[in-house]
């Protein structure tokens, strides 16, 4: 079975690719959240309405070693 996509929306990532993991998009009913961990921080931005962003330190760097 063949299914195809097509691209709707880009959305500019908060950390660049070589500071961060893969993305992962969440979603709730009414809210979807883009979420990429860093090696010093999480980044949370919703991607309805406006688009806050929330950035919280990282206890461990992408490794999962603590610091």
């Amino acid at each position: 079975m063949s299914i195809a996509a097509r691209l709707l929306v880009a959305v500019a990532t908060p950390l660049g690719s070589g500071q961060a993991e893969d993305l992962q998009v969440l979603s709730w009913p009414g809210r979807r959240l883009l979420v990429q961990r860093g090696d010093t921080e999480v980044v949370v931005r919703g991607l309805d309405e406006g688009g806050l962003e929330v950035r919280i330190p990282a206890r461990r760097g992408r490794s999962g070693s603590a610091r």
